[in-house]
């Protein structure tokens, strides 16, 4: 079934100078990281130099050094931290495998059976350019059934890849957002019953997901109105949530939506505010603050439309991970007029495109922007978990929200937001970990852990900017360079 419209909705430098170092990629599981500072959610660990011993994939020693040590350990890869600092690898709480920046607009054709041809054409690039970005876990927060299994397959086959965990099922509401399921999948679910509740958690229960999603949109901009789920419904889900253990995370983009989706206790709410005016209420945040839910960002779904207007950006740091045919798509202003019209949901009626255009425009998306900045800002100040998560790409017609780079875009308006670079590094690991219970394999630099880890010429504790010099990142012990992940073909060992 081909793609149907839908309403609205930088990383390193070029790859740095390395770091000493034994080769440009280490052996899979075992490795050696000497001379390196240890910072994580917890602080500056050890106050000094230290060796980290991974086996099987897993830390297992970190070890003091009371003095630089130089020459690599015998019968082991040893990789020169070179006195750089060793973070947790990064978590992006929220993606969409299923699309390619721009997909409907570059393969309106596009369909469950021709989408390895088509928005899944590159699927294997944009797993290397989350590892390239420093991100070591993804979290597909919608997705069909054949997306998740091909990359399970990719996994089997030993082709580079971040963890990758998903939501399943998606529940939506006939004739509201996401009541057309993107390639008629069956993991996207229609509830109109208890009944069809129940069936939809019968279902993740068998998959073995890390949470259900639900969608709880009452319309993106003050034009729209789409139905949503009944209060019936939601109270069906919650208390399927609680029977089957399965935590529910929900999309809702403005305070009335938020409000509702709190009544059922959701593990976490996607999105602070989508083109909004208005700041959050005092009464809302000191409610999330009580609830213990945790807030997962997607600044960039707002802040990425800028690069509509201001082409400079399509040329900054961190975006030679993508594609280049994808980023010479997305340079072409013809594309980006495209989007547009496409976007309104009605590419024919003058008057819908124009009040797309005008709610996309510098000016508003910069006050939107501003708004969820300050919602994030006040949610953090309360005590509520942030989580970053990019939503990239967040829509077919997404043009500018690119795998990986989006990711670090995130971090940075986190920061722009008032969060600190140490919030932001626990925001961007042990926290979403948290959220998603697999804080005990990740989340921190701990013996025990799995290796995910990233080797920086800078401090991220102290300066966002640090995750422009990524040196190295591991991925369950298997070590690489930036340029060398992005080199990797989906047969590499």
């Amino acid at each position: 079934m081909p793609i149907r419209r839908s309403a609205l909705t930088l990383m390193f430098a070029a790859v740095a100078a390395f770091a000493p170092m034994t080769m440009a990629m280490a052996a899979d599981g075992d490795l050696i990281i000497r001379n390196a500072r240890i910072v994580d959610a917890r602080g500056e660990q050890g106050g000094g130099l230290a060796t980290i011993r991974i086996v099987n994939g897993r830390i297992a020693a970190i070890e003091k050094q009371a003095r630089k040590v130089s020459g690599k350990a015998r019968g082991t890869t040893t990789i020169d931290a070179d006195g750089g600092h060793v973070a947790p690898g990064l978590v992006d709480a929220h993606v969409h495998m299923m699309w390619s920046p721009g997909c409907a607009l570059q393969h309106p054709d596009a369909r469950t059976e021709n989408w390895k041809q088509t928005c899944g054409r590159l699927l294997p690039d944009y797993l290397r350019a989350y590892l390239a970005s420093g991100v070591t876990t993804i979290v597909d927060f919608a997705g069909p059934g054949f997306v998740h299994k091909a990359i399970r397959k990719l996994e089997a086959d030993g082709a580079p890849s971040p963890r990758y965990e998903y939501l399943s099922p998606v529940l939506a509401t006939a004739g509201g957002y996401g009541g057309v399921p993107p390639f008629a999948d069956p993991d996207f679910m229609l509830v109109a019953s208890e009944a069809d509740v129940d069936r939809a958690f019968g279902s993740a229960r068998e998959a073995g997901v890390i949470g259900v999603k639900v969608l709880l949109e009452s319309g993106f901009i003050d034009f729209q109105k789409m139905p949503t789920h009944s209060a019936g419904i939601l109270a069906r889900i919650g208390t399927e949530a609680k029977k089957n253990n399965l935590p529910v995370f929900i999309h809702a983009s403005s305070e009335a939506d938020m409000n509702r989706a709190l009544d059922i206790a959701p593990r976490g709410l996607a999105h602070t505010l989508i083109n909004r005016d208005t700041p959050l209420s005092q009464a809302f945040i000191d409610r999330m603050a009580k609830s213990g839910t945790f807030q997962v960002s997607t600044l960039q779904t707002t802040d990425s439309y800028l690069n509509r207007h201001e082409p400079r950006r399509l040329s900054r740091p961190g975006l030679e991970v993508v594609p280049p045919s994808e980023l010479a798509y997305a340079r072409d202003p013809r594309n980006g007029d495209r989007a547009v019209s496409l976007l309104s949901g009605n590419p024919d009626d003058p008057v819908a495109v124009e009040q797309t255009a005008a709610a996309l425009s510098p000016n508003s998306v910069n006050r939107t922007l501003k708004v969820s900045e300050g919602a994030i800002r006040a949610l953090a100040r309360a005590g509520v978990p942030i989580v970053t998560g990019s939503d990239t790409p967040h829509h077919p017609f997404a043009l500018y929200s690119f795998h990986g780079p989006s990711s670090i875009r995130e971090m940075e308006l986190l920061g722009e937001a008032g969060l600190s670079p140490m919030e932001v590094l626990t925001a961007s690991t042990l926290t979403p970990a948290r959220m998603f219970g697999i804080d005990r394999d990740q989340g921190t630099v701990e013996i025990g852990k799995i290796a995910d880890l990233v080797i920086l010429n800078g401090n991220p504790a102290r300066d966002i900017g640090s995750w422009h010099k990524i040196k190295w990142v591991v991925r369950a012990g298997r070590a690489a360079t930036p340029a060398r992940w992005l080199k990797f073909r989906d047969t590499a060992r």
